[in-house]
C-alpha cells in the first residue's frame, strides 16, 4: 500500500536539493578558509562573503518554508486532493 505517494516523491526530490544546497554552502567555506589561509575560520560565520551570504540566506529559506509546504502538501494528500492538483 502505498502511503502520500506524491508528497514522498517531492520529499526525496526536496532532500537532494538541500544536500546541494548544503555542498554550497561548505564549498564556499571551504574555499574562503583557503583564501585566508585558515580552513577553520569560517564554520559559523559568512565572513562578510556576499556569495557565502547568499547560499546561507537560500539553505536557510529553504529549511524554514519546505517543512511547512510539505506538510500542506501530505494534508491536501491524505485528504483525496485530486493527483492533477498536486
Amino acid at each position: 500500500m502505498d502511503v502520500l505517494p506524491i508528497t514522498a516523491t517531492i520529499a526525496a526530490l526536496l532532500a537532494i536539493q538541500m544536500f546541494i544546497l548544503t555542498i554550497l554552502v561548505s564549498l564556499r567555506r571551504v574555499s574562503l578558509g583557503k583564501e585566508h589561509g585558515d580552513m577553520a575560520k569560517f564554520p559559523y560565520q559568512d565572513g562578510g562573503d556576499p556569495i557565502l551570504q547568499r547560499r546561507m540566506r537560500a539553505f536557510g529559506n529553504f529549511a524554514e518554508y519546505v517543512p511547512m509546504c510539505l506538510l500542506m502538501l501530505a494534508l491536501l494528500e491524505f485528504n483525496g486532493t485530486s493527483d492533477g492538483l498536486l
